[in-house]
């Protein structure tokens, strides 16, 4: 389960974790509103909904 704003529970169907061998990122797919969702979901921070920009921001945070 994972806990999206303002406390909206979904439920998980799917995991990957996006690893540099240093850094493990936890990124969950979800099915919300009938649509395939995913989402970052990092140690003491916000679950954030994936997008390009989340993704790429992520890529460069792994590759630096």
């Amino acid at each position: 389960m994972l806990t999206l704003k303002p406390g909206a529970e979904v439920e998980t169907i799917g995991r990957i974790d996006l690893s540099n061998g240093m850094a493990k990122h936890p990124v969950y797919r979800a099915k919300v509103g009938g649509v395939d969702r995913w989402y970052l979901a990092q140690t003491n921070l916000p679950v954030v909904e994936m997008n390009q920009d989340t993704f790429l921001g992520l890529m460069e945070d792994l590759l630096s």
